[in-house]
C-alpha cells in the first residue's frame, strides 16, 4: 500500500507505505531515532530513558520482518518533502482480533486518525474481524474515538473496533 493520508490540522498530504519501501539512510535513522525520543512517544518503550540510534534501525529491520513473514503489518508515515519517516501504525498480528499500534511526531501531529483510517481498510481487506488499541494517554484516546473505537466492555482501557 502507498497511499496518500492527510493532516486533519494542516492538510498537508503525507504518504503511508510498507515499512519494506522507505528509503534506509542515516538521516532516516537519526530521524526515527530523534521522534522517538519526543517524551509522548518515549513512554511507549517502556524501561528506556532514551530512543538510541541503534534502536531506529532494530525497528525498521524487526517492521520489515514483519511483512517478510505475513506475520505483522507495519505501515510509515513519510513526509514527502523530505523522505523522512515522521509516524508509524501496524497491526500487531495475524489474529482475526488483532492490537494495532501507532506513534506520530509532535510536529506533525494531525496525521494517525486518518492513517488508522487506512488500517482499518487494509484490516477489513484481509479478512480481521476487529481491532483494538491501549492507549496510554488522553490524545490517544481522541484519536481511536475520533476513529469510531469505543470502550470494550469489561475492561477499563482498551479501545475496539469491529470491521
Amino acid at each position: 500500500m502507498n497511499t496518500i493520508v492527510k493532516n486533519i490540522k494542516t492538510g498537508k498530504e503525507y504518504h503511508l507505505v510498507k515499512s519494506t519501501d522507505i528509503k534506509t539512510s542515516e538521516e532516516q535513522f537519526n530521524n526515527i531515532c530523534k521522534i522517538c525520543n519526543e517524551p509522548p512517544i518515549l513512554l511507549l518503550f517502556k524501561g528506556l530513558e532514551s530512543y538510541p540510534r541503534t534502536k531506529a534501525i532494530d525497528f525498521v529491520s524487526w517492521a520489515n520482518e514483519g511483512w517478510n513473514h505475513g506475520s505483522f503489518f507495519v505501515f510509515l508515515v513519510v513526509n514527502p518533502d523530505s523522505d523522512l519517516v515522521v509516524g508509524a501504525v501496524d497491526i500487531k498480528s495475524t489474529d482475526s482480533d488483532a492490537e494495532i499500534g501507532y506513534w506520530c511526531s509532535y510536529n506533525h501531529r494531525g496525521l494517525i486518525r486518518n492513517c488508522i483510517e487506512q488500517l482499518k481498510i487494509f484490516a477489513k481487506d484481509k479478512g480481521y474481524r476487529s481491532l483494538f488499541a491501549n492507549p496510554i494517554n488522553d490524545r490517544s484516546v481522541a484519536v481511536l474515538e475520533g476513529s469510531g473505537f469505543s470502550l470494550k466492555k469489561d475492561c477499563e482501557k482498551v479501545y475496539e473496533y469491529f470491521l
